[in-house]
């Protein structure tokens, strides 16, 4: 199995969600402020329309081209979330710029696997990822859907279930199965620190909601 098509960052801690591949833009030619858009066009897609692309451009065909307009358009088309890699090339047509987009789609997810998961049945697991089968990865849809998953695991109580790494996640390039590792982590250990007077199992004994082998709640922990 192999990560999904995305940079060793693909997953961002904070967000607990994945994070895209970082842009790269080429330029064939150098460019004016002053010059006039004069077309758009799409490379690399294969499942993804190229017209799905242009049409979400704030940049239309007749403006000025300048270099804020190329980067939020840029920043537009990964926030489709269907390409793991984006670049642009820019060349003279028609008395103006064209714009070139070269893309690298997210492979086509044909199955979804979830594993570890016992609190909540894999059916609602799978409506609250809400990714479509038998199309193109959309990068932006997972992570709307990790957040939909751990926000249920918090509002029954625990914190630390979920998906919160990118080691929870791979594709199998076969089959194009997107597996994914759903944590449920059991306590394993208890530790005390700190104590100079009191003995550890003094301690401990009083904390009758955290046991070994339980899963751990945010409220055990307030107790």
């Amino acid at each position: 199995a192999i990560a999904p098509a995305a940079d060793a960052g693909f997953f961002d801690r904070k967000k607990r969600g994945p994070k895209k591949k970082p842009v790269k833009m080429k330029r064939k030619t150098a460019s004016k402020s002053k010059v006039p858009i004069t077309a758009f066009d799409v490379v690399g897609n294969q499942n993804v329309s190229k017209e799905v692309v242009i049409l979400a451009l704030a940049t239309k065909v007749g403006d000025p081209f300048t270099e804020e307009r190329l980067k939020k358009d840029v920043e537009v088309v990964k926030n489709l979330g269907y390409f793991s890699q984006i670049e642009t090339d820019l060349t003279p047509y028609q008395g103006g710029v064209k714009i070139t987009f070269r893309v690298a789609e997210n492979p086509i997810i044909n199955k979804i696997s979830l594993q570890g998961n016992k609190l909540i049945p894999t059916k609602r697991l799978l409506q609250l990822l809400n990714i479509k089968t038998g199309a193109t990865l959309n990068l932006t849809q997972l992570q709307q859907g990790i957040k939909a998953i751990n926000k249920e695991y918090m509002e029954k109580g625990y914190a630390f279930c979920g998906i919160l790494s990118n080691e929870q996640f791979s594709i199998d390039p076969r089959s194009g199965t997107l597996k994914i590792r759903i944590l449920e982590p059991k306590l394993r250990k208890l530790i005390v620190t700190g104590n100079k007077k009191t003995r550890p199992n003094v301690i401990t004994r009083e904390m009758q909601s955290l046991k070994k082998g339980k899963l751990m709640k945010t409220e055990d922990i307030k107790r």
